[in-house]
Order: C-alpha cells, then structure tokens, then sequence
C-alpha cells in the first residue's frame, strides 16, 4: 500500500515507471487500473480485465477464471490508482487473485484516506490486511523543491525569477484537502508545471 498527499504526482510517476518496466518485457507484468468514486466489484473487474488484456465483457467469475489462466505461469501486478474510492466488496473481490494461483501482486495507492478504510474496516479487511507486505507514505511536495522546479522550468525567459513570481506560482499551484477533520494545504505538482508553462509562455511573448 501507498499513501501520498493530492497532487504529489504519484499517477504520473506510476506510468513512467509502469511503462519503462513492462518495455523490457516481452509482455506486460504491471497492469495500472484507475479506481473511480462508488466503483462496483464488478466494473472493477471490468477494468482489470481490459488493462491486463482480457476478455472485459463477461462475469466476475468468468473474468477472474480467464485471469488465472492466461497469466498461470507469470507474476503480474495490479497497481490500483486512487484505492480509497474502492468498497470492501470491491476489495474483497481482487482478494481472490492475490489469494488463488498464480499469485497476482496487489499495490493499492491513493490519498491519505486509503489508511482510513483499512483503519476504518479493520475487521472486515482482516484476511487482506494482514497480507500487506509494506506501508509507503510518500511526503508532500515542499516549497523548497517547488521553487527549485519552477526556477529550473522558467530559467531561459526568466533568468532572475523574482520572489513575488514564485509566491503567486506555488498559491495558484496548492489545493486544500480535509485529513482527518482537519483542512491541510498541498502543492500540486500537476497544478505547478502547468502554471509554469503558461508563465514560461507569458514571459517569453512579452520579451518578443
């Protein structure tokens, strides 16, 4: 399991990561699949089914089976993006993977929240927590390395990058979040290069 603050880049650094491992195969082994809000066991099977390259358009029980024997001699991987949005069905569900052969490994990733569900539905979750091997929280980003970013982003039109540039950047760049009842301020990477590149745009058809 893998906790990161919103906007800490964690999507974008699973699909580099994600393809540059799977492009010295000669087939696939890390199968990303997106975890929306209220999804069903069922839709997610959907879409592991579809990442994995496997027949979608059947039932849970088909689709499970068709998994098992289509990767019966590999250790894939599923890294489910955005994990908290997953109900305890839905987790149980996969469970069924991880738990029967071949074996699939299971990295669940999301916001803080991710920890309260497991937290949250201690007992229901007893058989697949007591599997997780690692719990990674990976730090927000700091205004230290954003400005770094920024000063790297925006160094051939804006050489000397003024403090008042780089407080405006990194404002319009954080986003308020609820953890634990409390309303905790992050900057978003995402949020953060796409500033800079309008900025970089901006600044440099004003030196034109």
């Amino acid at each position: 399991m893998l906790y990161a603050p919103p906007g800490s880049g964690k999507t974008d650094i699973a699909r580099y990561l994600i393809a540059e491992h799977n492009a010295k195969l000669s087939r696939p082994q890390i199968f990303r699949v997106y975890c929306r809000a209220r999804i069903t066991p069922r839709d997610l099977l959907r879409r592991v089914a579809y990442a994995c390259g496997s027949d979608p358009h059947t039932a849970i029980e088909r689709a499970i089976a068709n998994l098992r024997y289509e990767f019966r001699d590999e250790r894939p991987v599923l890294y489910f993006d955005e994990a908290q949005h997953l109900s305890i069905d839905a987790l149980e569900t996969v469970r069924e993977l991880l738990d029967e052969e071949p074996r699939f490994s299971l990295c669940f990733v999301g916001s803080h929240e991710l920890e309260k569900v497991f937290s949250g539905w201690a007992g229901s979750l007893e058989q697949l927590e007591r599997r997780i091997a690692d719990k990674i929280h990976l730090p927000a980003l700091t205004r230290d390395e954003a400005v770094g970013i920024l000063r790297q982003e925006l160094a051939e039109v804006a050489p000397d990058l003024n403090a008042a540039l780089i407080q405006q950047q990194i404002e319009l760049a954080a986003v308020t979040v609820r953890v634990e009842r409390k309303s905790q301020r992050y900057i978003s990477i995402g949020r953060l290069m796409a500033n800079a590149r309008e900025a970089r745009e901006n600044l440099a058809g004003a030196a034109q």
